[in-house]
């Protein structure tokens, strides 16, 4: 992974506008790159940035990284599929020598849509004068663009005094830098026909293209059929469950081996971002699977309360919760090392770093739920706080976090769906489910890799795994919930059902979905009569 900052200009006499404060974002990105960001200057007319975590592979591959043909990388990601990767190799480092074999755009076209995992880039290729600037079909990865005085401007974060945009997930930018204006003409390579993205008004001409070799589409179609519902039985239904949980333990498995381990194997390498709801139990359970039975997993569990009343976070509801799942974990696992962090938030501090820090890393997102959740992230992934058991200061190494995000837009969690159900009945449900999962890039992950990186850690979504997206979604929706079952029990049934047959506790196995800006208590902390979508000041303060 790494922070990536890349100017165009004009003409080739310009002076780069990358301040120490954006430096120091990119930088906290990539902790591992010495001496701060990596920069080259190519074509004569873009200057490029980038910081290194260094996460695959034996050493660190320094960024941006040129290739003997001129072409350089800007990459930030994971490559889990679609690219041979050898084990002692890192994906920066593989993805360039791949790119550098492309003889025509059309041949990098074909090279990205290809890649399975998070990723986002910026990429020249030397031979056809052409800019490629893209993130995957989910957008897992951050990556923003603006336009200052004829200058492009893409970045992992936002620059201060620059208008942000999102760069469209699932799609690919192609910008020709061999004529006068860079402004000329864009080609859009996805599968998203309307883009609503302002930046793209000021090319003279923006042509759309399909991506032909891309299974974008495939991965992304929720079967629709509602009309054959076979009668269920107990076996189809436990077989259905076991194949969930293979296709799963497979997605949480890429993510937790390709880590590597820290010199001591009994510190701790993957956390989890743990409320002890039934997305982040589960991801606990099939993590434990895979990383080694010496090395501890940490469970970062959130709670906010007033500074006068801090002894009030224990009652939070996603501590209460994480508690019985954390003892529930221990009893059914006891040869592993759980590690229950409590991180409890007074709300002086988190008036404070939401001022200095949250507040830029969320822009250009602004509205009051992109405040609470990336507040509840940022403590989350920042994974300081106390040892439930021990109670002594903790600070985890883990450079991985684990989040369930996905798990709702798959398996009908919100309430939402429910409400589209009982009013227009399945196939309302399966277009509640499609649109939700055709918005997921522009509306949390961007944010939250944001968010999560501040701290020099990687976010990881195992639910949003290619393979098990499309998986889930060739399902019938009749295997996938239950909304004739009660809430707590029908939606998300899939999930609820392999956590029974790993058996949890029934009460941990019913609990309903609750948002983290609820079940952590920020949502309530300042007391204020606002929604959720409502654009938030506090975002904005001095």
């Amino acid at each position: 992974m790494c922070g990536i900052w890349w100017e165009v200009h004009p003409s080739t006499s310009f002076e780069p506008q990358l301040d120490e404060a954006t430096r120091t974002l990119i930088s906290r990105r990539g902790p591992d790159r010495l001496n701060g960001t990596g920069e080259v200057l190519c074509n004569g007319r873009c200057f490029v940035a980038s910081s290194v975590l260094h996460i695959r592979g034996r050493n660190p591959t320094p960024q941006p990284i040129t290739s003997e043909n001129g072409s350089v990388l800007a990459f930030n990601g994971e490559i889990f599929g679609g690219l041979q990767i050898k084990a002692d190799d890192s994906d920066s480092r593989a993805l360039s020598l791949a790119l550098s074999e492309c003889q025509q755009p059309d041949d990098v076209i074909r090279c990205l849509s290809e890649l399975q995992g998070p990723w986002s880039l910026v990429y020249f290729h030397a031979p056809s004068g052409k800019l490629f600037i893209g993130r995957d079909l989910f957008g897992r990865r951050s990556l923003l663009w603006a336009r200052s005085q004829g200058a492009l401007f893409v970045s992992s974060v936002a620059h201060e005094l620059l208008d942000w945009q999102l760069v469209q997930s699932g799609c690919v930018f192609v910008i020709s830098l061999t004529a006068d204006s860079i402004w000329s003409s864009v080609e859009i390579f996805g599968i998203r026909e309307n883009i609503d993205n302002q930046l793209l008004n000021e090319f003279d001409q923006v042509r759309h293209c399909s991506i032909e070799a891309s299974n974008w589409r495939r991965i992304l179609h929720v079967n629709s059929d509602v009309e054959n519902r076979a009668a269920s039985d107990g076996d189809s239904d436990s077989a259905v469950v076991e194949s969930f949980i293979e296709h799963l333990s497979a997605a949480v498995a890429i993510r937790v081996l390709c880590v590597p381990p820290s010199d001591d194997r009994r510190q701790c390498s993957v956390a989890v971002l743990f409320s002890g709801g039934v997305d982040s139990l589960l991801l606990t359970v099939l993590a434990h699977r895979y990383i080694p039975p010496e090395s501890p997993i940490d469970l970062i569990n959130v709670a906010f309360a007033r500074d006068d009343a801090i002894e009030a976070a224990a009652t939070v509801p996603d501590r209460v919760t994480g508690l019985t799942a954390y003892e529930a974990l221990k009893k059914l696992f006891p040869q592993r090392r759980w590690q229950f962090i409590t991180v409890d938030v007074p709300m002086s501090e988190l008036q404070l770093e939401r001022r200095t820090r949250i507040s830029r890393l969320v822009r250009p997102s602004n509205t009051v739920l992109d405040d609470s959740i990336g507040c509840v992230i940022w403590f989350a992934a920042r994974a300081k706080g106390v040892l439930h058991e021990t109670k002594e200061q903790y600070s985890s190494p883990a450079k991985v976090l684990l989040l369930g995000s996905g798990a709702d837009e798959l398996l009908a969690g919100y309430g939402r769906h429910r409400t589209r159900f009982d009013h227009d009945g399945p196939a309302g449900l399966v277009a509640e489910l499609q649109m939700e999962l055709n918005r997921i890039g522009q509306r949390n992950l961007g944010r939250d890799d944001r968010i999560v990186a501040d701290h020099g850690r990687e976010s990881r979504f195992p639910f949003l795994d290619e393979s098990f997206v499309a998986y889930v979604n060739g399902l019938s929706i009749y295997s996938k919930v239950r909304m004739d079952l009660p809430r707590g029990l029908g939606e998300k049934w899939l999930i609820r059902q392999a956590l029974r047959t790993f058996e949890m506790p029934e009460c941990l196995c019913s609990l309903p979905k609750r948002a983290m800006q609820f079940g952590t208590r920020i949502a309530k902390l300042e007391q204020r009569k606002e929604k959720g979508g409502d654009r938030c000041d506090r975002l904005f303060a001095d």
